[in-house]
């Protein structure tokens, strides 16, 4: 009688089973080799941000063994003997203006993108139960700079859970020592503990906290002390036209804060010690690269540790964070401008600059050519800051304005407007 089918078909797949292809894939599922090395290797950018968000409190930087440390190691090896960033550059772009000069820069600390970021996401929870204050052209938030605990990132869950991921990387890594009776494996334990000494190591070099906040220069540097915590301005933060969100960092009392301003255009250069220091740890990386590479048993469980730490890495990495945690701390004042107050017309971006000129001056003269360059605005427009210019004076400033439109014999839309927008600021 002829086989079935369904019989030859099992009898196929057993024959293929005994093919030399066939037991090297079920071997490298029971034990995958080199797959750790190669995992290794990738994710750099991700220990990068981790090493960024954690670093600054201490000198100590707790980060947990992951994938993706060899590539951060050699990425600060080639910035100590490059140009001697090892901090990430900033993935959320902004603008820093000084109040007092009107001077601005476009950020390049990577800090001051996230506080950016994690300043609007604050601002928007405040008004989660009126979210049509949000539907403006502007918004102005006031915050005050505090001076305990600038410079000095605290300790938030996020920086809690490296304890946690290390306990769980450990439980996971002691398995094979009691799990297979009188074959005790304790490969996977010591490369998860050389690995977490070796990621402690390398985020614990000291560029990366001098570059996270500024300390451009040592106390021992013969052009003097750099007091990067020494601050007597006001700071305007935002992402630019376009964008709706503008903060106002007022300075407190003690004149303690970090300068803002300073810190969005610093340019760090590495030390001979970091160098020296940046080429031991990447000898020690490539090292750790080959053993784990020789490892042929039980390497699920160092997969299952990599994975644990990498997974916390991605957490800590894009997480948001308050602005005591980032080392920058901040009080929302609740003093806002140009939140609507869902009883009129969505507020324009010029009103909400002359209500700011109204309750500041300096600090509408220093946003409005961000969102309102010279090229763009009206003639109403233009008399009425020229005006501000020569005499500090909003309603000097507001007659000359006046006077204008009523030598205008056809007002256009835009004069109209601009007219509208004043009366309503100063009736």
């Amino acid at each position: 009688m002829p086989a079935s089918p369904v019989s030859y078909m099992l009898k196929s797949r057993r024959s293929m089973c005994q093919s030399d292809t066939c037991k090297l894939f079920l071997n490298q599922m029971q034990n995958p080799t080199e797959i750790s090395t190669v995992l290794l290797i990738i994710g750099g950018d991700v220990v990068q941000k981790a090493i960024a968000q954690q670093s600054g409190r201490h000198k100590v930087t707790l980060v947990p063994f992951s994938f993706g440390w060899v590539a951060c190691a050699f990425s600060a090896l080639m910035s100590a003997f490059g140009d001697g960033t090892f901090m990430p550059q900033p993935d959320y772009p902004s603008i820093v203006i000084d109040v007092g000069s009107r001077n601005k820069k476009s950020n390049g600390a990577w800090i001051i993108g996230r506080l950016t970021r994690d300043l609007e996401r604050d601002t928007e929870k405040q008004f989660k139960h009126k979210k049509s204050a949000l539907n403006t052209g502007l918004l102005v938030t006031f915050c005050d700079m505090e001076g305990n605990g600038a410079g000095e990132p605290h300790s938030d869950w996020l920086y809690w859970s490296f304890y946690i991921t290390v306990l769980t990387q450990f439980a996971i890594a002691t398995i094979p020592i009691y799990a297979f009776g009188a074959n005790r494996d304790w490969s996977i334990a010591l490369m998860t503990a050389a690995g977490t000494l070796l990621t402690v190591f390398t985020g614990s070099l000291q560029a990366w906290r001098r570059e996270k906040f500024g300390r451009t220069r040592d106390h021992a540097d013969p052009l003097g002390p750099y007091d990067h915590l020494s601050n007597d301005r006001d700071y305007i933060l935002t992402r630019g036209n376009g964008h709706k969100h503008v903060f106002v960092l007022q300075h407190n009392n003690t004149n303690r804060g970090v300068r803002l301003y300073d810190l969005a255009g610093a340019v760090s250069h590495a030390t001979k010690m970091t160098r020296y220091w940046a080429f031991l740890n990447a000898v020690l990386w490539i090292v750790f690269l080959l053993v784990a590479g020789s490892l042929d048993e039980h390497t699920w469980f160092l997969f299952g540790v990599g994975a644990v730490g990498m997974l916390q890495n991605i957490i800590v990495a894009g997480f948001a964070r308050t602005t005591q945690a980032h080392g920058i701390p901040l009080h929302l004042t609740g003093t806002t401008f140009g939140g609507n107050d869902g009883t009129g017309r969505r507020p324009k971006v010029m009103k909400v600059l002359f209500e700011i000129t109204k309750h500041n001056t300096d600090l509408g003269r220093a946003i409005r050519p961000e969102f309102f360059p010279d090229v763009a605005l009206s003639s109403l427009e233009r008399t009425f800051w020229n005006k501000l210019e020569e005499t500090n004076g909003c309603v000097i400033s507001k007659a000359a304005v006046v006077q204008e439109f009523d030598r205008m014999a056809n007002p256009d839309r835009n004069a109209t407007r601009t007219m509208r927008a004043l009366n309503e600021v100063w009736p």
